[in-house]
């Protein structure tokens, strides 16, 4: 498909954010403007900004665009449904500092731009082409990064959670399995991260309905009924499951399939969809829109 696509109708969605705890609104309008913008609708002069790897101002546990006077917080979700979908051009209206966090997936956001209707435009859609195999890393990660010619975009990733996940590795070979295969996958946090987050005045909006928290091991009885306390949940009994949400995971691999999950949106900020194969190891918010910037800056020459 070569064509640039919109959607066809608004649509909305409204959940709390994951840090701030803030109730908050996002509206998808149709666009024939170059690429994703979001506009903060709250605000007097409602604000807006493109979505690129330029404007990436934070990556502390999710991915934040901003200018200087007024920030967007976790919007990787947002922009990996879009590229998911083929979706180019969008103006998103939110109504808060940061956009909703849902489930914890990309799932009701592609559903609701499918509720839309996505269409094509007269405008040809500009790819940024790999010539040649491209390596890239982030040595304060570890994350690597390499991206070599292909047809279409098709991307993997490596993963190593010793401590309870292991090692992990998913390929995504064909991009309209998206929707089904890695849409509805929901992030995740380790438990000895959860009590640091709450201590920091993080994940304010977070709950087992939106993340998965695996168990490590050497994990306390005491710590464990804390942090249950604070959810509001019934205690449960180290050893009883790997992780705290009772319904269980929606894939055998369902942190490694949510890591390319973040990593296609985090991608999308190159400016331009990727004609090529990406493949990364521990790939993560910092390195991923470090790469996109890397992206988007050679696109430019």
């Amino acid at each position: 498909m070569n064509k640039q696509c919109t959607i066809a109708g608004e649509v909305s969605l409204s959940g709390v954010g994951l840090h701030t705890g803030n109730i908050a609104t996002i509206t998808f309008h149709p666009s024939e403007e170059q690429g994703v913008f979001f506009r903060r609708v709250d605000l007097p002069s409602r604000p807006m900004l493109k979505a690129v790897a330029p404007n990436v101002v934070s990556t502390a546990r999710g991915t934040v665009i901003g200018n200087g006077s007024f920030t967007i917080t976790t919007i990787e979700h947002i922009m990996s449904a879009l590229a998911g979908l083929g979706v180019d051009n969008v103006l998103v209206d939110v109504d808060s500092n940061e956009v909703p966090i849902l489930d914890g997936s990309a799932a009701q956001i592609v559903g609701a731009l499918k509720q839309a209707g996505i269409c094509r435009l007269d405008a040809e859609r500009n790819y940024f082409e790999v010539a040649a195999p491209v390596s890239f890393s982030v040595p304060e990660t570890g994350s690597e990064f390499r991206i070599e010619p292909a047809d279409d975009f098709t991307v993997d990733v490596e993963v190593d959670y010793k401590e309870v996940i292991g090692f992990g590795k998913y390929s995504l070979d064909h991009l309209p399995d998206y929707e089904k295969e890695v849409a509805p996958c929901r992030t995740f946090v380790f438990f000895k991260e959860i009590l640091p987050l709450f201590e920091n005045g993080l994940i304010k909006g977070g709950d087992l309905g939106n993340a998965v928290v695996f168990i490590e091991q050497g994990t306390r009885q005491t710590d464990l009924d804390r942090v249950m306390d604070i959810l509001g949940k019934q205690r449960v009994k180290i050893g009883d499951r790997p992780f705290l949400n009772e319904t269980g995971l929606r894939f055998g691999n369902e942190p490694v399939r949510h890591k390319l999950l973040d990593l296609i949106g985090d991608l999308a900020l190159a400016g331009k969809p990727v004609r090529g194969h990406v493949h990364a190891v521990r790939p993560g918010h910092k390195a991923n829109t470090e790469f996109a910037k890397m992206l988007y800056n050679s696109s430019l020459i």
